[in-house]
Protein backbone atom coordinates (compact mmCIF):
# COMPACT_ATOMS: atom_id res chain seq x y z
CA UNK A 1 0.00 0.00 0.00
CA UNK A 2 1.66 3.29 -0.88
CA UNK A 3 1.81 5.74 1.54
CA UNK A 4 0.14 9.49 2.46
CA UNK A 5 2.65 11.73 0.21
CA UNK A 6 0.73 15.01 1.29
CA UNK A 7 2.66 17.69 0.43
CA UNK A 8 3.41 15.60 -2.39
CA UNK A 9 7.21 15.33 -0.80
CA UNK A 10 9.61 12.16 -2.05
CA UNK A 11 7.49 9.10 -1.52
CA UNK A 12 9.88 5.96 -0.80
CA UNK A 13 8.59 2.48 -1.75
CA UNK A 14 10.88 -0.31 -0.53
CA UNK A 15 10.36 -3.73 -2.25
CA UNK A 16 10.32 -6.70 -0.30
CA UNK A 17 11.54 -9.80 -2.28
CA UNK A 18 9.53 -12.88 -1.56
CA UNK A 19 12.07 -15.91 -2.93
CA UNK A 20 9.32 -17.74 -4.35
CA UNK A 21 8.82 -21.52 -4.54
CA UNK A 22 6.20 -20.61 -6.86
CA UNK A 23 7.47 -21.37 -10.21
CA UNK A 24 5.67 -23.86 -12.56
CA UNK A 25 9.42 -25.10 -13.65
CA UNK A 26 11.15 -25.05 -10.33
CA UNK A 27 12.27 -28.71 -9.28
CA UNK A 28 10.53 -29.55 -6.34
CA UNK A 29 12.70 -29.95 -3.39
CA UNK A 30 11.59 -32.60 -0.49
CA UNK A 31 12.82 -32.21 2.98
CA UNK A 32 15.05 -35.19 4.00
CA UNK A 33 13.25 -35.72 6.91
CA UNK A 34 9.92 -37.01 4.88
CA UNK A 35 8.54 -40.36 4.65
CA UNK A 36 9.34 -42.43 1.74
CA UNK A 37 6.47 -41.84 -0.60
CA UNK A 38 4.91 -44.30 -3.03
CA UNK A 39 5.68 -42.65 -6.46
CA UNK A 40 1.60 -41.79 -7.48
CA UNK A 41 1.45 -40.06 -4.09
CA UNK A 42 4.38 -38.13 -4.91
CA UNK A 43 2.68 -37.33 -8.39
CA UNK A 44 -0.49 -36.34 -6.96
CA UNK A 45 1.16 -33.59 -4.49
CA UNK A 46 3.49 -31.93 -6.52
CA UNK A 47 0.37 -31.79 -9.26
CA UNK A 48 -1.10 -30.04 -6.60
CA UNK A 49 1.94 -27.45 -5.61
CA UNK A 50 2.22 -27.03 -9.65
CA UNK A 51 -1.63 -26.25 -10.13
CA UNK A 52 -1.51 -23.43 -6.63
CA UNK A 53 1.63 -22.09 -8.64
CA UNK A 54 -0.41 -21.10 -11.66
CA UNK A 55 -3.47 -20.22 -9.45
CA UNK A 56 -1.41 -18.16 -7.87
CA UNK A 57 0.16 -16.12 -10.96
CA UNK A 58 -3.46 -15.95 -12.19
CA UNK A 59 -4.81 -13.91 -9.00
CA UNK A 60 -6.40 -16.86 -7.74
CA UNK A 61 -5.14 -17.11 -4.24
CA UNK A 62 -8.42 -19.10 -2.60
CA UNK A 63 -7.65 -21.61 -5.09
CA UNK A 64 -3.89 -22.08 -4.25
CA UNK A 65 -4.69 -22.10 -0.51
CA UNK A 66 -7.32 -25.13 -1.24
CA UNK A 67 -4.57 -26.79 -3.37
CA UNK A 68 -1.91 -26.81 -0.59
CA UNK A 69 -4.07 -27.68 1.71
CA UNK A 70 -4.32 -30.79 0.21
CA UNK A 71 -0.83 -31.19 -0.99
CA UNK A 72 -0.30 -31.20 2.66
CA UNK A 73 -3.06 -33.98 4.00
CA UNK A 74 -1.41 -36.01 1.40
CA UNK A 75 1.78 -35.01 2.51
CA UNK A 76 2.12 -33.14 6.26
CA UNK A 77 5.94 -32.85 5.94
CA UNK A 78 5.43 -31.14 2.17
CA UNK A 79 7.70 -27.93 3.15
CA UNK A 80 7.64 -26.44 -0.13
CA UNK A 81 3.66 -26.81 0.19
CA UNK A 82 3.75 -24.86 3.39
CA UNK A 83 6.26 -22.20 2.11
CA UNK A 84 4.46 -21.41 -1.03
CA UNK A 85 0.83 -21.46 1.21
CA UNK A 86 2.72 -18.92 3.58
CA UNK A 87 3.26 -16.99 0.56
CA UNK A 88 -0.41 -16.38 -0.49
CA UNK A 89 -1.51 -15.99 3.45
CA UNK A 90 1.31 -13.03 3.28
CA UNK A 91 -0.17 -11.95 -0.07
CA UNK A 92 -3.55 -11.74 1.79
CA UNK A 93 -2.13 -10.07 4.45
CA UNK A 94 -3.32 -12.79 6.70
CA UNK A 95 0.06 -12.43 8.45
CA UNK A 96 -0.11 -14.97 11.34
CA UNK A 97 -0.91 -17.76 9.45
CA UNK A 98 1.82 -17.25 6.92
CA UNK A 99 3.97 -17.00 10.34
CA UNK A 100 2.75 -20.62 11.10
CA UNK A 101 3.01 -21.82 7.78
CA UNK A 102 6.79 -20.46 7.92
CA UNK A 103 7.30 -22.09 11.38
CA UNK A 104 6.27 -25.52 9.88
CA UNK A 105 8.30 -25.44 7.14
CA UNK A 106 11.67 -24.74 9.59
CA UNK A 107 10.36 -26.92 12.03
CA UNK A 108 10.78 -29.83 9.73
CA UNK A 109 13.81 -28.56 7.90
CA UNK A 110 15.37 -26.62 9.75
CA UNK A 111 18.27 -25.67 6.88
CA UNK A 112 15.32 -24.69 4.37
CA UNK A 113 16.55 -20.71 3.52
CA UNK A 114 13.23 -20.05 1.73
CA UNK A 115 11.13 -19.68 4.85
CA UNK A 116 13.50 -18.23 6.84
CA UNK A 117 13.51 -15.71 3.93
CA UNK A 118 10.06 -15.63 3.53
CA UNK A 119 9.09 -15.32 7.07
CA UNK A 120 11.17 -11.96 7.52
CA UNK A 121 9.35 -10.88 4.83
CA UNK A 122 5.96 -10.95 6.53
CA UNK A 123 7.99 -9.42 10.13
CA UNK A 124 9.20 -6.57 7.57
CA UNK A 125 5.66 -5.89 6.91
CA UNK A 126 4.42 -5.84 10.72
CA UNK A 127 7.55 -3.45 11.59
CA UNK A 128 8.97 -5.94 13.56
CA UNK A 129 12.51 -5.62 12.16
CA UNK A 130 14.94 -7.39 14.44
CA UNK A 131 13.12 -10.52 13.88
CA UNK A 132 13.10 -9.99 10.56
CA UNK A 133 16.93 -9.21 10.57
CA UNK A 134 17.22 -12.47 12.52
CA UNK A 135 15.72 -14.62 9.80
CA UNK A 136 17.67 -12.71 6.71
CA UNK A 137 21.02 -13.44 8.67
CA UNK A 138 19.75 -17.10 8.93
CA UNK A 139 18.87 -17.19 5.10
CA UNK A 140 22.12 -15.70 4.26
CA UNK A 141 24.15 -18.14 6.27
CA UNK A 142 22.00 -20.64 4.47
CA UNK A 143 22.50 -19.39 1.46
CA UNK A 144 25.24 -16.85 1.03
CA UNK A 145 24.49 -16.05 -2.59
CA UNK A 146 21.32 -14.78 -2.25
CA UNK A 147 20.48 -11.64 -3.66
CA UNK A 148 16.69 -11.78 -2.13
CA UNK A 149 17.83 -11.71 1.51
CA UNK A 150 20.59 -9.32 0.99
CA UNK A 151 18.10 -6.86 -0.52
CA UNK A 152 14.99 -7.76 1.98
CA UNK A 153 17.65 -7.09 5.22
CA UNK A 154 18.81 -3.99 3.66
CA UNK A 155 14.79 -2.93 3.55
CA UNK A 156 14.57 -3.53 7.19
CA UNK A 157 17.83 -1.48 8.10
CA UNK A 158 16.46 1.03 6.09
CA UNK A 159 13.25 1.02 8.14
CA UNK A 160 15.63 0.97 11.05
CA UNK A 161 17.35 4.13 9.60
CA UNK A 162 20.65 2.47 9.67
CA UNK A 163 21.34 3.43 5.70
CA UNK A 164 24.79 2.55 5.78
CA UNK A 165 24.22 -1.25 6.38
CA UNK A 166 21.42 -0.62 4.18
CA UNK A 167 23.34 0.62 1.51
CA UNK A 168 26.16 -2.06 1.93
CA UNK A 169 23.49 -5.13 1.41
CA UNK A 170 22.11 -3.64 -1.62
CA UNK A 171 25.86 -3.32 -2.95
CA UNK A 172 26.01 -7.36 -2.21
CA UNK A 173 22.66 -7.88 -3.85
CA UNK A 174 23.88 -6.22 -6.64
CA UNK A 175 27.27 -7.86 -6.40
CA UNK A 176 25.13 -11.13 -6.85
CA UNK A 177 23.31 -10.59 -9.49
CA UNK A 178 23.79 -7.29 -11.53
CA UNK A 179 20.32 -7.18 -13.03
CA UNK A 180 18.49 -6.95 -9.69
CA UNK A 181 16.34 -4.02 -10.78
CA UNK A 182 14.89 -3.89 -7.18
CA UNK A 183 17.97 -3.77 -5.59
CA UNK A 184 19.20 -0.82 -7.63
CA UNK A 185 15.91 1.06 -6.51
CA UNK A 186 16.27 0.25 -2.80
CA UNK A 187 19.62 1.89 -2.71
CA UNK A 188 18.20 4.67 -5.53
CA UNK A 189 15.50 5.01 -2.33
CA UNK A 190 18.06 5.45 0.19
CA UNK A 191 19.96 8.06 -1.58
CA UNK A 192 16.61 9.98 -1.83
CA UNK A 193 16.48 10.12 1.57
CA UNK A 194 19.77 11.29 1.81
CA UNK A 195 18.83 13.90 -0.36
CA UNK A 196 21.65 12.89 -3.55
CA UNK A 197 18.93 13.13 -5.91
CA UNK A 198 21.38 12.80 -8.79
CA UNK A 199 22.88 9.49 -7.48
CA UNK A 200 19.17 8.42 -6.75
CA UNK A 201 18.27 9.26 -10.43
CA UNK A 202 21.65 6.68 -11.89
CA UNK A 203 20.41 3.71 -9.36
CA UNK A 204 16.26 4.44 -10.87
CA UNK A 205 18.10 4.36 -14.34
CA UNK A 206 19.49 1.08 -14.05
CA UNK A 207 16.34 -0.31 -12.33
CA UNK A 208 14.60 0.87 -15.48
CA UNK A 209 16.52 -0.13 -18.03
CA UNK A 210 16.22 -4.09 -16.68
CA UNK A 211 12.77 -3.71 -16.15
CA UNK A 212 11.04 -0.82 -18.48
CA UNK A 213 8.09 -1.53 -16.39
CA UNK A 214 8.96 -0.41 -12.96
CA UNK A 215 6.26 1.66 -12.27
CA UNK A 216 7.45 2.69 -8.91
CA UNK A 217 11.09 3.38 -9.98
CA UNK A 218 9.69 6.00 -12.69
CA UNK A 219 7.76 7.42 -10.16
CA UNK A 220 10.52 8.00 -7.78
CA UNK A 221 12.52 9.01 -10.18
CA UNK A 222 10.28 11.55 -11.74
CA UNK A 223 10.06 12.96 -7.87
CA UNK A 224 13.63 12.89 -7.78
CA UNK A 225 14.01 15.35 -11.04
CA UNK A 226 11.13 17.47 -9.13
CA UNK A 227 13.42 18.08 -6.41
CA UNK A 228 15.95 18.99 -9.35
CA UNK A 229 13.75 21.53 -11.00
CA UNK A 230 14.15 19.34 -14.04
CA UNK A 231 10.15 19.82 -14.26
CA UNK A 232 9.93 18.49 -17.88
CA UNK A 233 12.17 14.91 -16.98
CA UNK A 234 9.64 14.78 -13.29
CA UNK A 235 6.70 15.16 -15.98
CA UNK A 236 8.06 12.62 -18.16
CA UNK A 237 7.94 9.52 -15.75
CA UNK A 238 4.59 10.79 -13.98
CA UNK A 239 3.39 10.66 -17.51
CA UNK A 240 5.19 6.99 -17.94
CA UNK A 241 3.56 5.71 -14.89
CA UNK A 242 0.37 6.71 -15.54
CA UNK A 243 0.91 5.00 -18.70
CA UNK A 244 1.76 1.71 -17.09
CA UNK A 245 -1.18 1.92 -14.12
CA UNK A 246 -3.70 4.90 -14.72
CA UNK A 247 -4.86 4.20 -11.12
CA UNK A 248 -2.01 5.87 -9.53
CA UNK A 249 -3.05 8.73 -7.92
CA UNK A 250 0.21 10.42 -6.51
CA UNK A 251 1.79 10.25 -10.33
CA UNK A 252 -1.88 12.31 -11.37
CA UNK A 253 -1.41 14.90 -8.16
CA UNK A 254 2.51 15.23 -8.49
CA UNK A 255 2.33 15.96 -12.42
CA UNK A 256 -0.34 18.48 -11.15
CA UNK A 257 2.12 19.97 -8.85
CA UNK A 258 4.65 19.85 -11.82
CA UNK A 259 2.73 21.57 -13.79
CA UNK A 260 2.00 24.50 -11.47
CA UNK A 261 5.85 25.06 -10.86
CA UNK A 262 6.48 24.96 -14.81
CA UNK A 263 3.36 27.26 -15.80
CA UNK A 264 1.32 24.43 -17.02
CA UNK A 265 -1.78 25.61 -15.90
CA UNK A 266 -3.99 24.27 -18.26
CA UNK A 267 -3.32 20.86 -17.06
CA UNK A 268 -3.06 21.16 -13.42
CA UNK A 269 -7.01 20.82 -12.57
CA UNK A 270 -7.50 17.85 -14.71
CA UNK A 271 -4.53 16.05 -12.75
CA UNK A 272 -5.74 17.10 -9.51
CA UNK A 273 -8.96 16.20 -9.74
CA UNK A 274 -8.10 12.67 -10.66
CA UNK A 275 -5.75 12.15 -8.36
CA UNK A 276 -8.86 12.77 -5.77
CA UNK A 277 -11.41 11.19 -7.27
CA UNK A 278 -8.59 7.92 -7.67
CA UNK A 279 -8.23 8.56 -3.61
CA UNK A 280 -11.78 8.84 -3.21
CA UNK A 281 -12.28 5.62 -4.65
CA UNK A 282 -9.42 3.77 -3.10
CA UNK A 283 -10.88 4.75 0.11
CA UNK A 284 -8.15 6.85 1.04
CA UNK A 285 -10.60 9.47 2.86
CA UNK A 286 -7.56 11.33 4.19
CA UNK A 287 -5.66 12.07 1.52
CA UNK A 288 -8.74 12.79 -0.61
CA UNK A 289 -10.19 15.39 1.77
CA UNK A 290 -6.28 16.81 1.85
CA UNK A 291 -6.37 17.12 -1.90
CA UNK A 292 -10.05 18.58 -2.47
CA UNK A 293 -8.74 21.70 0.37
CA UNK A 294 -5.83 21.76 -1.66
CA UNK A 295 -7.64 22.55 -5.20
CA UNK A 296 -10.46 24.87 -3.87
CA UNK A 297 -6.99 27.31 -2.78
CA UNK A 298 -5.67 27.13 -6.32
Amino acid sequence: MRQNIFGYGLSVFLMGIVALAIQPHKAIGFSSLEQPQRPNQQATETKLLIQAEQKYKEGDFEGAILDLNKAITINPNFVDAYNDRGITYNHLKKYSKAIEDYDRAIAISPDYAKAYNNRGTVYNSLQEYTKAIADFNKAIFLTPKNPEAYSNRGKSYFQLKDFQRAISDFNKAIAIDPNFANAYYNRGSISINLKDYRKAIADFDKAIAINPNFVDAYYNRGNAYKTLENYPKAIEDYSKVISIDPEFAEAYANRGFTYIESGGIQQVNQDLQTAAELFKKQGRMTDYKQLMNLIKVL
